[in-house]
């Protein structure tokens, strides 16, 4: 293996684990925000920012379990229309 190799692997692996210590103090900041708040919509949102950091999207959105476990509701959204 050349010098260049090893230092292009070096570069991938600080990168790689700059992420993942990104992403962990990104769930941990969800994680404050959880027990922060009893406001479901406020944890919501303040969830979407913080995971915005990391997913670039255009529209997110958020279903639960309603009545039996049955089916699916939506509960927050940003990007999709109120209706």
């Amino acid at each position: 293996m050349n010098p260049h190799e090893s230092q292009t692997g070096t570069l991938a692996e600080n990168a790689t684990t700059e992420t993942s210590a990104e992403v962990l103090a990104t769930l941990a900041e969800i994680g404050e925000e959880v027990n922060a708040s009893l406001d479901l919509d406020e944890v919501l949102a303040r969830s979407a920012a913080l995971i915005k950091r990391h997913i670039d999207y255009e529209i997110f959105g958020v279903l639960m379990f309603e009545g039996d476990g049955s089916y699916l509701k939506h509960r927050f959204s940003i990007g999709y229309p109120r209706d």
